[in-house]
This record gives structure tokens, C-alpha cells and sequence, in this order.
């Protein structure tokens, strides 16, 4: 329990830490959980037992099998193969729909179709997230420095 006390001074002790308010006010009651206790060495773990089962996988997906992609993945992490034909690799065109789109921007004379985004996420992205989770968790959540947009987003 020192030791969780410690280290939670030393966390709070900056007022840059995302949820301050939220720890400060419920401190005591989050060090005298057990969970907590166990869980000293992760503050990842901390703040999934403090904010209850809201993540969790819903009950008609527990105990399923695992997707066939990971199988998949695992075999060419395994053997390297020439020619992986996992995900992410089909053996088939894509739709005419699509080229044509692809072609119609990569030909305009519109500079601005051509550049990437923020390195953050497009703004209407982030802060339709930052929305969607502000109601789930109860508090705002700022755009600017807890919503991270990556590859695949």
C-alpha cells in the first residue's frame, strides 16, 4: 500500500494526468479497493476497475473462438511466406467504382485532395469520438490530448 501511495503522489502531483478531477476526488476509495492493491505495478489497471465494465466484451461475444485472422496472422509471422493470402491481401480487383474514384482525385488539379491529414485524426473524426465517448464515460473528453486517430481510422 506505500508504495501505491507513493506512486500516486508522484502521478498527482503534476495536474497534467487526463483524469485528475476524477482521481482526486475518488482517491481514497480507489487505494482501499483490493483490486487496486494487486495491481500496484499497472495504472492501466487502476483505471479499468475504477471505471467499472463499460469496456467490456458484451456477453453474447464471450467465449466465442477466436477470428480465423489470427490463425492467419500467426502463420505468416511463422513462416514468411512469398505470397501471404491473409488479410489484407485479396486476389481480386477492387469494384470499377472505386479506381474510377481513386482516378478522378489523383488527376484533379485540386492540390488540397492530395495532402494528409492532422497527424491527430481529421477534426470531424476526433471530435465525433471525443462526443460518442464523453457520453459513455460520464465527463468531457478533449480532443486535443486524449483522442488519437491511427492508421486504420
Amino acid at each position: 500500500m506505500t508504495l501505491l501511495k507513493s506512486w500516486s503522489k508522484c502521478l498527482f502531483s503534476s495536474r497534467k494526468y487526463l483524469g485528475y478531477r476524477f482521481w482526486a476526488s475518488n482517491i481514497e476509495a480507489i487505494l482501499k479497493s483490493p483490486s487496486v492493491v494487486l495491481s500496484a505495478s499497472s495504472p492501466e489497471k487502476i483505471m479499468t476497475t475504477s471505471l467499472g465494465n463499460k469496456f467490456n466484451l458484451p456477453k453474447r461475444y464471450q467465449g466465442s473462438e477466436k477470428s480465423v485472422w489470427v490463425e492467419y496472422i500467426q502463420l505468416a509471422l511463422d513462416y514468411k511466406p512469398a505470397c501471404n493470402l491473409g488479410q489484407g491481401f485479396p486476389d481480386y480487383p477492387p469494384p470499377k467504382y472505386v479506381t474510377d474514384a481513386l482516378s478522378q482525385v489523383a488527376n484533379s488539379e485540386n492540390c488540397l485532395l492530395h495532402q494528409y491529414t492532422r497527424g491527430f485524426g481529421h477534426p470531424r473524426l476526433v471530435n465525433r469520438i471525443a462526443k460518442l465517448y464523453s457520453k459513455l464515460l460520464n465527463r468531457e473528453i478533449n480532443t486535443n490530448i486524449e483522442v488519437l486517430t491511427t492508421a486504420g481510422s
